[in-house]
């Protein structure tokens, strides 16, 4: 794999965290009364006034760069050694190195041992793990996910034990190369190969801290390729 993509994508959880306090030290651009104001004035309708569009804007980015941090946070703490990244990233990497993202039942290359037991070893909290609604053509999916049958347990079980359970891979998607997949039947939807790198990346995918899911994303479970050697590439600790 092209070390200079291995080295984009497991240095872009910082880029983004740097980021984010880079935008959030920044000096308010409003004091309290007119943040407040110009709050009302957008809730009351005033949604083009000038002013309060620029409020908005900013008011967006704020909120936007403030859930993305906290996001990151609590996956570094829960998950030390899988990077997190977003979607937003993964589709800007696809585009620049000529990758694609789909289901890792398509993947049809060999697969390191070293990656092997990675991908085995690889435990997520199931509460945290997100349907790849990306991937797919409809909301409907069948088998243990979340519309099958886990979906249906009863809310008080679901609250009780369902977040919390510590479990394997689920819905793991992978990027790589087309000439690595079974394209039998599938599509290519920009970056996304749907049912209908130069080496490949495991991914999970998961939530953002919130529900707004504008930071939904991905941990990197494994990759590989001719630079996987590279420990400062690949050591997710020092990175």
């Amino acid at each position: 794999m092209d070390l200079m993509l291995h080295g984009e994508i497991y240095t872009t959880e910082f880029k983004l965290l740097e980021e984010a306090n880079r935008i959030l030290s920044e000096p308010p651009k409003y004091d309290v009364e007119r943040y407040e104001r110009l709050q009302k004035l957008h809730g009351l309708g005033f949604t083009n006034a000038e002013e309060v569009k620029e409020f908005k804007l900013i008011d967006d980015e704020l909120k936007s760069q403030r859930i993305l941090k906290e996001t990151i946070e609590m996956y570094r703490q829960q998950y030390p050694l899988n990077k997190f990244i977003t979607k937003e990233a993964v589709k800007s990497i696809c585009l620049k190195y000529g990758l694609f993202l789909t289901e890792v039942k398509d993947y049809t290359a060999e697969i390191p041992v070293k990656n092997q037991n990675e991908i085995i070893g690889f435990r997520v909290v199931r509460g945290d793990t997100r349907f790849p609604r990306e991937i797919h053509n409809s909301r409907m999916y069948v088998g243990d996910t979340e519309y099958g049958w886990d979906w249906i347990r009863t809310r008080s079980e679901y609250n009780k034990n369902y977040q919390k359970e510590i479990i394997s891979g689920r819905d793991l998607l992978i990027l790589a190369p087309l000439n690595k997949f079974n394209m039998k039947d599938k599509k290519i939807e920009g970056h996304v190969i749907k049912s209908v790198l130069k080496d490949p990346i495991v991914l999970q995918s998961v939530k953002c801290k919130y529900d707004s899911g504008d930071h939904d994303g991905y941990l990197i479970v494994t990759s590989w390729g001719l630079e996987a050697q590279d420990e400062q590439v690949f050591n997710p600790i020092n990175n």
